[in-house]
């Protein structure tokens, strides 16, 4: 067989345990794959091979979880590529490592298996028409991960974002029909709400709460979760994930339906009984069906000494997707308060006719008894 004529990696560091991902254009066998540590040991891996398309071939192996830090080299062939292993947590492995899409489809699903730790993972996508059902997903077992997409709308390749803790993790998606590999930068960033080029199904309207206490005081408010999608979203239910049970307070805990372009208003509620230790609390809001889910994040530091007064204060939110539309759910009060107006419309016109039918008779009587007098 021939030799690799070019070796790219995806990531220039790699946590042990994570799947490694190289992209070649040369042709070899397995047997022509090692790896190398700082001491030219070779490490055992079991690198596998996947030619997605002509002439374009990922190699892609787990590392071991207890791999120590360092520089290590991948060899295949003649040619060689060096990257950094790192201990840290979580880390996860990818399965596929690359996704190719099939024309006929209109989802796919990623295994991530949990090899160092565990935690929660961020998801992204750099192209608008495949979107991930789940914005997040916390993995402390293997877990599958959905995405949606809409074949004729996709022209090139694109990249899944799959974020923990500090660390942004890429697994590309492949169009067939497409040239070329995409193209992914040295340095991701985890892009920002305003910044991703899809919305999920499901998207609270804040980037999140980050509000500091006194023991004594209390925070009430309100945020705003939208369903992006056409269709109706059924069976929804809130969770609090972290500490944050013992301190945020909330006004329901399901939802049964959403429809699609609804936006929901969930009431909440911090140190509700003004008497919280003193600390932090940090977790999410989730809201969640068996299909979707979205995450408020929420930190709440609580300072050791008391407020003079002992208050409750509005919370305050910074608002993302701006541009999202304001339909709002609809409120069973005001349509309350609306039938109650239409039914006293509707009496006072039936009392006005009743009246005006009383009066005809009355003024012919009279107009008889005055012609009477006059003969």
């Amino acid at each position: 067989m021939g030799s690799v004529s070019a070796l790219e990696l995806a990531h220039d560091v790699y946590r042990a345990g994570e799947t490694v991902q190289a992209y070649t254009n040369g042709s070899f066998v397995s047997s022509q794959i090692s790896l190398l540590d700082n001491n030219s040991q070779k490490v055992v891996i079991s690198p596998l091979l996947n030619a997605y398309r002509s002439g374009e071939t990922l190699l892609y192996f787990d590392l071991d979880g207890s791999l120590a830090n360092g520089t290590y080299t991948l060899i295949a062939g003649e040619e060689s590529v060096a990257f950094t292993v790192v201990q840290e947590s979580p880390a996860f492995r990818v399965r596929p490592a690359l996704v190719v899409l099939d024309p006929s489809a209109t989802n796919f699903k990623i295994t991530l298996t949990p090899a160092v730790g565990s935690g929660t993972v961020l998801i992204s996508s750099s192209d608008a028409a495949v979107v991930p059902r789940k914005s997040s997903l916390d993995v402390s077992s293997a877990k599958d991960l959905y995405m949606d997409y809409a074949y004729t709308k996709i022209h090139a390749d694109s990249v899944l974002l799959l974020t923990y803790g500090e660390r942004n993790y890429s697994v590309r998606v492949i169009y067939p029909q497409s040239e070329g590999v995409a193209s992914i930068p040295e340095n991701v960033s985890v892009p920002s709400n305003e910044s991703v080029l899809q919305l999920p199904a499901l998207v609270f309207l804040a980037s999140g709460i980050s509000e500091t206490l006194a023991p004594n005081q209390s925070k009430n408010g309100e945020v705003h979760v939208q369903n992006t999608l056409d269709a109706a979203l059924l069976n929804l239910s809130y969770s609090l994930t972290g500490n944050l049970a013992s301190i945020v307070e909330l006004n329901r805990s399901s939802l049964a339906v959403l429809e699609g372009g609804n936006i929901s208003v969930l009431g909440l509620v911090l140190n509700a009984e003004r008497n919280i230790s003193a600390g932090t609390y940090s977790g999410t809001i989730v809201l969640s069906n068996a299909d979707y889910s979205a995450a408020l994040p929420v930190d709440i530091i609580v300072a050791a000494e008391k407020s003079a007064q002992s208050e409750s204060k509005p919370l305050n939110f910074s608002v993302s997707y701006s541009s999202l539309p304001t339909k709002q759910e609809s409120s069973g009060i005001g349509v309350y308060i609306v039938g109650i107006i239409l039914v006293a419309l509707l009496l006072f016109l039936i009392s006005l006719i009743a009246l005006r039918l009383r009066e005809k008779p009355e003024i012919k009587f009279k107009e008889y008894i005055e012609a009477t007098k006059r003969r």
